[in-house]
């Protein structure tokens, strides 16, 4: 009872209430943590089912009119890529060396439908023009992948058009 009466007293007031609310917060913040926890849990669920599912064969399998259902499925793809509408993504770190990541269409059977392979990253010093054909592959080719829908980039919370 003497130290209620103490940690009530004029002298300790401020920093009880100070105290009590910093306990609130922790409190909050150990929630917060636990409902991130599970988020993630869902999600690496749900990465896990679709990763799970059947491998999506281009061409030859009807493209659903929500690609979304698509989002994360193994994909196999088999075309030539054209390597003219070839693009560079520049600016891709790996592993703190700077470098760039090779986007190239694929042709499938039908040579008009086309799915966008990233075919990797290479050191900034093989991006020039002069040595991207050492990195061609001409002919048909077969691309296992995961599938990925296109992101959008904001800045400031707008988004930003290419």
């Amino acid at each position: 009872m003497k130290l209620l009466r103490t940690l009530l007293s004029r002298r300790w007031l401020l920093a009880t209430v100070v105290v009590l609310a910093a306990i609130s917060v922790m409190l909050r913040l150990g929630v917060w943590q636990l409902d991130r926890l599970a988020q993630r849990r869902a999600a690496n669920e749900a990465l896990r089912v679709s990763l799970a599912a059947n491998v999506f064969v281009l061409p030859g399998a009807d493209i659903p009119a929500d690609v979304a259902s698509v989002q994360d499925r193994r994909v196999t793809a088999v075309g030539a890529f054209d390597l003219t509408a070839q693009v560079i993504l520049k600016v891709q770190d790996w592993q703190g060396q700077p470098g760039v990541h090779l986007l190239t269409p694929l042709l499938l059977g039908d040579g008009e439908t086309a799915v966008l392979v990233d075919r990797g990253w290479i050191p900034e010093s093989d991006a020039d023009h002069a040595t991207l054909p050492a990195y061609d592959e001409p002919g048909v080719v077969t691309v296992d992948g995961v599938a990925a829908l296109p992101q959008v980039i904001t800045r400031g919370g707008t988004a930003v058009q290419p």
